[in-house]
């Protein structure tokens, strides 16, 4: 993903934001919502542009008026 300046956001900077999630037997290290929304606004993808909206109503459904994308 790159950061608004442009740069490469580096793994690990990400990684820290993640959801686990737990399986029968496996774990999956999921993006934040908020990085995803932000990868597509950059991406300017017409199917990006699509999902944008139903990300962000289940950003604000499930953060709040306190969350940074708010």
């Amino acid at each position: 993903m790159k950061a608004p300046d442009g740069r490469l956001v580096p793994y690990e900077e990400l990684v820290v934001r993640a959801t686990l999630l737990y399986g029968n037997g496996f774990t999956i290290r999921a993006a934040a919502l908020e990085d995803i929304i932000r990868a597509k606004e950059r991406a300017d993808r017409a199917k990006d542009r699509e999902t944008l909206p139903e990300l962000r109503a289940l950003h604000d459904a499930s953060a709040g008026e306190d969350s940074p994308l708010s």
